[in-house]
C-alpha cells in the first residue's frame, strides 16, 4: 500500500484503507475541493440486457457517492435477471476497439497466452516479484476457471472504456457485486444486483472506501457480497511492458481473504479485457495460504 492509493506496477487490488484485522473504519480523502454527496439514496433499479443492442450501463444514471475530477465512486442498483451473467454478450464498441488494437501487438490474446507472454517479455518478474510468478503459474495449472467476460463485467469495462481508450491510456476500474435475492438461487423476479464501482483516469486504482462501507451496510441488511471484479491493464513504460493477465495478485489475494472474513465475499473475478478468471472464496483463500504461507 502507497499513500491513500496503490501503485499500477505492483498490479494490486488495495480495498481497505485500514488493517484487515482490526477493520478500524475508512480513510477520508484528503482531496481538496474534492466533492462528497451524502446521504446516499436508494436509487432507481435499472434494467440491463445483454441480447441485439442493450442499453449500456452508461446511460444508466448512476447513485454518486464522491468525485473528484475523474475519479468517480459511484453505483447502480440493477433488476438481476440471468441474462446479466450470460457468456453471450455484445461487443460494445468501446471495448472491440481495444481488443483489435491487443490483437495486433499480441500473437495470442487467450488467457494462458498472456500469461506467457507477460512472463516472456518480463523475464525479470519472477526475480522481482516470484508471488505473483507462483501464482500465475497455478492458475496455469488449472487453479480456479478462465472462461469469457459475462455480460455485467462487460458492460462494466466498456464502461470505463467508453471513458478512456483502455490500451492507449491504461486505466483499471473495481467493481463490488451485492446481491438481494427473493427467490432461490436468486436471479428471479424481484431480485437486485447493486454494482458499486471505482475507477480513475490511469492504472492506480482509488481505494473504494465508499464501496466497502456500503457493502457492509447492505450485507448486515441481508444482502450477499457476490464479488468483486476488476481488470488488469498494460503498463507501456519503456523499463517494463506489462501485459494484463486475467490472474490475481497476491495483494489481490490478500485484500480478498479479508473481505471474506469480514463481510462473506465469495467470489473475486479478474479480467484482462479478453477472459476472466473466476476463482470461489475456498479457491482464493488456498491459493492465497499456499503462495505466501499466510495463516488465519
Amino acid at each position: 500500500m502507497i499513500g491513500t492509493r496503490t501503485s499500477a506496477c505492483s498490479l494490486v487490488l488495495v480495498l481497505l484503507a485500514v488493517s484487515p484485522v482490526t477493520g478500524a473504519g475508512f480513510e477520508e480523502p484528503d482531496d481538496v475541493g474534492a466533492e462528497a454527496l451524502a446521504p446516499r439514496p436508494q436509487g432507481e433499479v435499472h434494467r440491463l440486457d445483454c441480447a441485439g443492442n442493450p442499453r449500456a450501463l452508461w446511460e444508466a444514471e448512476p447513485v454518486v457517492q464522491y468525485r473528484d475530477g475523474d475519479e468517480i465512486h459511484q453505483y447502480w442498483i440493477l433488476a438481476d435477471r440471468p441474462d446479466l451473467w450470460s457468456l453471450a454478450t455484445p461487443e460494445f464498441e468501446s471495448l472491440g476497439r481495444y481488443r483489435e488494437r491487443v490483437r495486433r501487438a499480441l500473437p495470442d490474446t487467450s488467457p494462458l497466452g498472456m500469461i506467457r507472454s507477460n512472463r516472456e517479455r518480463n523475464p525479470w518478474l519472477d526475480q522481482e516479484y516470484p508471488n505473483e510468478d507462483r501464482v500465475n503459474r497455478q492458475v496455469e495449472a488449472g487453479v480456479g476457471r478462465h472462461r469469457p467476460m459475462n455480460c455485467l463485467e462487460s458492460h462494466v469495462l466498456a464502461y470505463q472504456a467508453k471513458r478512456f481508450p483502455l490500451y492507449e491510456q491504461p486505466s483499471e476500474v473495481v467493481a463490488l457485486f451485492v446481491k438481494l435475492s427473493e427467490t432461490p438461487g436468486g436471479s428471479g423476479e424481484g431480485d437486485l444486483v447493486k454494482v458499486y464501482l471505482a475507477a480513475d483516469d490511469d492504472p492506480i486504482l482509488p481505494k473504494p472506501n465508499w464501496a466497502v462501507e456500503s457493502v457492509e451496510a447492505d450485507v448486515a441488511r441481508g444482502w450477499r457480497f457476490a464479488a468483486v471484479f476488476h481488470n488488469h491493464t498494460f503498463d507501456h513504460s519503456p523499463d517494463r511492458g506489462l501485459i494484463p493477465v486475467a490472474a490475481p495478485s497476491t495483494n489481490d489475494l490478500q485484500v480478498s481473504v479479508a473481505l471474506e472474513e469480514r463481510l462473506g465475499l465469495e467470489a473475486i473475478l479478474v479480467t484482462d479485457g479478453f477472459s476472466t478468471l473466476e476463482l470461489s472464496a475456498d479457491e482464493f483463500e488456498r491459493l492465497y495460504r499456499s503462495v505466501v504461507g499466510g495463516k488465519k
